[in-house]
């Protein structure tokens, strides 16, 4: 995540799958945002889920994709 901040990797989806593991993530990323830390556009690129069906409908959104 670092590298997408500093826009050194291309803007991808990133999927934190178990959304309950990734819980104390989370609540960093959105801090980070919140503090201004983190641009808040990173927030698109972002999924915390357990829905394996969101994940086919993030990736088609965040990437434009049919």
């Amino acid at each position: 995540m670092c590298n997408l901040k500093l826009g050194i990797r291309p803007r991808v989806p990133y999927i934190f799958y178990g959304a309950g593991f990734w819980s104390d993530l989370r609540k960093q990323f959105r801090e980070m945002i919140r503090t201004k830390r983190a641009p808040a556009w990173m927030a698109d690129y972002v999924l915390f889920t357990d829905d394996p069906d969101e994940v086919v409908a993030f990736y088609r959104k965040t990437l434009q994709v049919m």
